[in-house]
């Protein structure tokens, strides 16, 4: 009786190989964009517990935390800590990266880096009053405004961690051949006090961005007995 049973060709091969080569890479793709949203999700998440965190400290201290200094690995010594509130904070001290030590925060996004952190000098020190407003704005790539006078401003820089302050104290540079968005580098907290919390024209911008507005901020000053 004879064996009619054959192989794959290699053209059978081929094609066989070609669709499991094509599921497996659709299958890194979505597996790497649901990390991707898991993720953000977590430095959303995140941000509302230091968001959360600073407004407290402001009700029990009467102003907010000035930023911690960006550069060391430890939590003492302006590493992850904040100064008094007895005067404003230095310009030097507006600027950096969350007092995640003073605040009981975690130090890090999910992706490794510290979240910068710019404040209103005049919410720092231990004499706000009801006239005072923050300086921050937070704008859109496009220039159009999305939140004004805002007493603190905190980013995550996102996947690609550009302008990010690691645990080590490094900051991510940007390396040729990286994306330079003028957006992330707007969202330096040490240029300016104004922000891109959103980027409509840009597929690199990957920066997360919250803020604190300064009627936020009052009532929950007022709520706690702190500004009449």
């Amino acid at each position: 009786m004879m064996n009619t049973q054959r192989g794959f060709t290699l053209v059978e091969m081929a094609i066989v190989l070609l669709i499991m080569g094509l599921a497996i890479g659709g299958g890194i793709a979505a597996f790497s964009t649901l990390s991707e949203r898991a993720n953000t999700a977590k430095v959303r998440k995140q941000m509302e517990e230091i968001t959360n965190a600073l407004i407290g400290y402001a009700q029990v201290h009467s102003c907010l935390p000035c930023a911690a200094v960006p550069t060391g690995s430890d939590g003492t010594d302006g590493r992850g800590t904040a100064n008094p509130c007895n005067t404003q904070c230095s310009i030097a001290r507006s600027y950096g990266v969350i007092p995640w030590a003073t605040l009981g925060v975690k130090e890090t996004d999910p992706w490794g880096g510290r979240f910068s952190y710019r404040v209103t000098r005049e919410f720092t020190g231990n004499a706000i009053a009801l006239a005072t407003n923050g300086t921050i704005t937070i704008v859109n790539d496009a220039g159009d405004p999305m939140a004004e006078e805002a007493v603190a401003v905190i980013i995550s820089h996102g996947r690609n961690q550009i302008y990010a302050y690691l645990p080590s104290g490094a900051q991510v540079p940007l390396l040729p051949g990286m994306p330079d968005d003028p957006s992330e580098r707007e969202n330096r907290p040490e240029t300016n006090d104004t922000f891109v919390g959103q980027a409509l024209s840009s597929s690199d911008f990957d920066d997360l961005v919250t803020w604190i507005g300064s009627f936020q901020l009052k009532r929950a000053l007022i709520e706690a007995g702190r500004l009449p």
